[in-house]
């Protein structure tokens, strides 16, 4: 498919209930172990690339991903056999 980039990609997801401030803990936990070098180094030496975003961030980019991949589907006709 012309034009189109597909990567692989992680995230953390929580209960939809769980209460904003142990979310953001969880987050800035994450975000501070994805920041030491030698975490980095070890997903570097298998192709990965780190990144860490806010919860924010998180939710855009996930209802972009979704967006672009429903237009995909619709387009090719793909069904679920």
């Amino acid at each position: 498919m012309p034009n189109y980039v597909v990567d692989s990609w992680q995230g953390i997801f929580a209960p939809a209930k769980m209460p904003p401030e142990i979310l953001r803990k969880i987050n800035r936990d994450v975000a501070k172990a994805l920041a030491e070098p030698t975490l980095i180094e070890k997903f570097a030496r298998n192709a990965y690339r780190v990144e860490s975003s806010s919860i924010d961030e998180l939710a855009k980019f996930l209802e972009e991903d979704i967006e672009k991949w429903q237009v995909v589907i619709k387009t090719n006709g793909i069904k679920i056999d």
